[in-house]
């Protein structure tokens, strides 16, 4: 594990991880050509001399531009490489300013290579002052990294400073421009260069309270904050995972007439992770003929690769290793107990680039661990998993580490281990290893481990089934396991949801009172109510919450998930700010006004939305009419809503969302989608003061689409307003019918003249097949471009074409014909003409014949 402590500063100084990361990498070259060789065996009493070196950019800068500064020591602590733990602390940085006052920064811990960093904005013209100081270190232990073997060391390293100035001028130094985040159709891998993308990309672990039907995003729930959320039901592609649909025939058309889905208990689909664009999931519980897991393309679908083995994912990582030597992510795969639900003594980990095992841990501990349920997963800062295992029976709580166990059996050669991360291929690790700390605890009967979050540990005892439900509430710290608080409280039977207490952040915890149907926050740093109990609700069905996961807090407001409806109200004082309530059930879902939220499903939230599905997990297994429902996170209101019996996790990462079909019995991906846009000219030469017909298409592109091309079912699929996207895919995907009314998108028509000329013609809105057309006359004689714009919509990417035409001289125009002067008329006709030139013929044939024969 990497303890690198977060910067603190004071005013005007602001932290930026990818300055961080462009630094960290520049200086590599500077890191390698100052490698400790051997590190001697020293007493206490011998003193190390350090160097310190501190140097700032740009400069010089403007004034109220931000500079950044690198702080560090040319020696790195010696004991770095002894699972990433050791780090110089307490290093300073004294600004004079150029009127003389004076500014102190940090203390700043130093990173695994010796070095810190601030971003300082200068208010003033002229010369500062900064001087780095390092205060001298003791440091013992065993060194664990560098080229050699291990040593133990136990040496004072001393004091050490560094003075440099910065030059500031008026006017702004001009910085790189970053990459702004794409307005067209992207995929992975993302160019690290591209900093300002990270807010769309984020990725999906699973490390988290998982519910009954897979993993949330990590411990805190299903909220993701790191990336884009689909604004329409614009589909990219689906993928059976299972027979499903209707059975039919002799087994008729009703509500039991479908193959079998799982429903709450045995969920087909169980997402895993989502990690580089690509999607990880189990083969489904509930079919003995497929097992193992899937990669597959998260904006295709394609199915990269199937590990066709006997067990199931638990979560996805990714570790960020920092040392002196090595910085950057690696991704990996973890079963942990078999998967969904299994407690086995032995873990494996996986490549997540191909699925292959790495290496095994051995005899893991059962004791507390509920991977499904438990919320005891949480991710450390660099990425390393941090397991917390609450053990009532035994008295004891303890926090294993990932890194440290995985480190402690990297094998340690002069050129293998050079600060490096080199998980052994094919190893099998002791579990113990990992093990960061174990404390002793009173360990109260029946308790266990519920939420961690901010810094805390919160665990309750209590059931349901007692007549006054007795429970006590603990709150332990974090980092070191101490407990610092314990509540009891006593509340009428069943008057807690599943898990006795709700989502944990924001400083509060809270807690349902289903009898009252109200809630109530608490402290999580002493227990202590905060606010409550809030304004109950009106409709019956909000006395029971949809499943032990029945809430989640994100932008400062808590969501509350129960049958009736989702309910938000403010973190802080317990408010109620909205409600939201889906479609009349009609006769399709008996009892309820409104379509149930009683899916036995997790929730989603990401980018502002609230994502959530009706259904029913009991009685008969299926209902028409059920929905998926995306709601603004901050009014309420709905956003759009799409048919389906959407069940368990649904993962949302880089833009998109994944959800499971009852229904169908396939997986459905939700997000915008890559467009294609043709434009061409009925004439390709023309002359001037002629017409052409201007006339293109917009189509989806997304790999479905492609798809139902590809089986014939169509030539081409339009692209359609996201006005009418629910029931242009339903119609697509779900054999529904079709719109009666549909049109597609709009699409700007430009000119561009060789001249350099430009003219806008309008825009065009294409019609339900994809086509477009616009009548135009060129106004002068030239060759033009024609471009067509299609500007992209909340379902679809970007996409133009262009075209050529050519206009030439106009034709040349006829003159006038004048009248002839009448002729005379002839003194013969012509057939009187004929006649008599037949008889003159003849008269001279017949003198010709007499005066042949007076010779004779």
């Amino acid at each position: 594990m990497n303890n690198t402590k977060k910067l603190v500063t004071k005013p005007k100084i602001q932290r930026s991880k990818f300055k961080a990361t462009t630094i960290a990498l520049v200086l590599m070259l500077i890191l390698t050509a100052t490698l400790i060789v051997s590190l001697p065996i020293v007493n206490a009493a011998d003193e190390i001399p350090t160097n310190a070196f501190v140097a700032v950019s740009p400069n010089p800068a403007g004034v109220n531009q931000e500079a950044t500064i690198l702080m560090w020591l040319v020696q790195f602590n010696p004991l770095a490489g002894a699972a990433g733990t050791a780090r110089w602390e307490d290093y300073t940085l004294l600004i004079t300013k150029p009127d003389g006052a004076t500014q102190t920064l940090g203390p700043f811990t130093a990173d695994a290579a010796s070095f810190a960093y601030a971003v300082y904005t200068p208010d003033q013209i002229g010369t500062y002052t900064l001087k780095f100081s390092f205060p001298g270190e003791h440091v013992t232990g065993m060194t664990g990294g560098g080229m050699g073997p291990p040593v133990e060391i136990d040496a004072y390293y001393g004091a050490s400073s560094f003075t440099t100035t910065l030059t500031v001028q008026q006017e702004p130094v001009t910085a790189t421009p970053q990459t702004p985040p794409p307005t067209e159709y992207w995929t992975r891998p993302i160019n690290s260069q591209n900093f300002d993308w990270y807010t769309i990309s984020g990725n999906w672990f699973g490390t988290g309270k998982g519910g009954l039907g897979g993993s949330a995003y990590n411990a805190s729930g299903s909220f993701n904050p790191y990336t884009t959320a689909p604004n329409t039901g614009h589909i990219m592609w689906t993928k059976p995972l299972m027979v499903g649909g209707l059975i039919g025939g002799e087994f008729g058309g009703t509500p039991t007439s479908q193959y079998y889905c799982g429903k709450s208990y045995e969920s087909g689909f169980r997402a895993v992770a989502i990690i580089n664009g690509v999607l990880y999931y189990n083969a489904p519980a509930n079919n003995p003929g497929d097992q193992g897991f899937y990669a597959v393309d998260l904006r295709t679908g394609e199915t990269l690769w199937h590990q066709n083995i006997p067990t199931s994912l638990t979560c996805g990582q990714v570790y960020n290793y920092m040392s002196p030597n090595q910085e950057g992510g690696v991704p990996y795969l973890w079963a942990m107990g078999g998967g969904f639900g299994a407690v086995l003594s032995t873990w494996s980990m996986y490549d997540a680039f191909t699925g292959n095992l790495i290496l095994q841990i051995a005899n893991a501990t059962s004791g507390g661990i509920n991977f499904c349920g438990g919320g005891n997963v949480v991710e450390g800062p660099n990425g390393e998993l941090l397991i917390y295992i609450l053990d009532a029976s035994h008295n004891y709580l303890a926090m294993w580490n990932s890194s440290l166990c995985i480190m402690s059996n990297m094998v340690i050669t002069p050129m293998s281990n050079m600060w490096m991360w080199r998980p052994q291929p094919g190893a099998t690790i002791d579990w113990q290893k990992g093990v960061q700390w174990n404390v002793t605890i009173d360990g109260y009967p029946g308790e266990s481990l519920y939420f961690i979050n901010s810094g805390v540990i919160l665990s309750s005892t209590g059931s349901m089934d007692q007549p006054m439900n007795w429970q006590w509430e603990i709150g332990y710290n974090m980092t070191t396991g101490e407990q610092i608080w314990v509540q009891n409280r006593t509340t009428p039977i069943g008057g807690t949801g599943w898990g006795l207490m709700g989502p944990i952040g924001n400083g509060v915890y809270t807690e349902f009172d289903k009898g009252a149907m109200q809630w109530t926050g608490y402290s999580i740093y002493t227990g202590e109510k905060i606010w409550g109990p809030s304004e109950a609700y009106e409709n019956a069905w909000g006395c029971l919450p949809t499943n032990d996961f029945f809430g989640m807090i994100a932008y400062d407001i808590f969501y509350a998930f129960n049958i009736d409806g989702i309910h938000a109200l403010n973190i802080t004082t317990g408010e109620s700010l909205w409600d939201f309530y889906a479609d009349p059930a009609g006769y399709d879902f008996p009892g309820y006004s409104t379509l149930p939220f009683e899916n036995n499903m997790l929730y989603t939230i990401a980018d502002g939305k609230v994502i959530a599905s009706t259904g029913d997990s009991h009685g008969v297994p299926q209902f028409r009419g059920a929905r998926l429902y995306v709601v603004d996170a901050y009014s309420g209101k709905q956003v759009w809503s799409i048919n389906g019996y959407y069940q368990t996790t649904m993962p949302v990462a880089d833009g998109y969302l994944v959800a499971f079909n009852a229904y169908d019995n396939r997986i459905y991906s939700f997000g915008k989608g890559p467009s294609a846009t043709t434009v061409t000219a009925s004439q390709k030469i023309i002359a001037k003061g002629n017409s052409v017909m201007i006339e293109g298409t917009v189509t989806d592109q997304c790999a479905g689409a492609k798809q139902l091309v590809e089986e014939g079912k169509f030539s081409s699929v339009p692209a359609i307003s996201d006005k009418y996207m629910s029931e242009w895919m339903e119609y697509l995907y779900m054999q529904q019918p079709i719109p009666m009314d549909l049109n597609g998108v709009p699409v700007k028509l430009e000119i561009f003249g060789e001249d350099g000329s430009y003219s806008e013609l309008g825009t065009v809105t294409s019609n339900s097949y994809g086509d477009f057309v616009y009548e135009w006359t060129p106004p002068d004689e030239e060759v033009y471009t024609i471009m067509a714009t299609f500007e992209g919509s909340d379902s679809y990417w970007s996409s133009y074409d262009a075209t050529y035409l050519s206009v030439g001289p106009a034709a040349a125009p006829s003159g006038p014909i004048e009248p002839e002067e009448p002729a005379e008329a002839p003194l013969i006709t012509t057939e009187v003409a004929i006649i008599v030139a037949v008889v003159i013929a003849a008269i001279v044939g017949v003198v010709a014949y007499w005066q042949l024969r007076k010779r004779k």
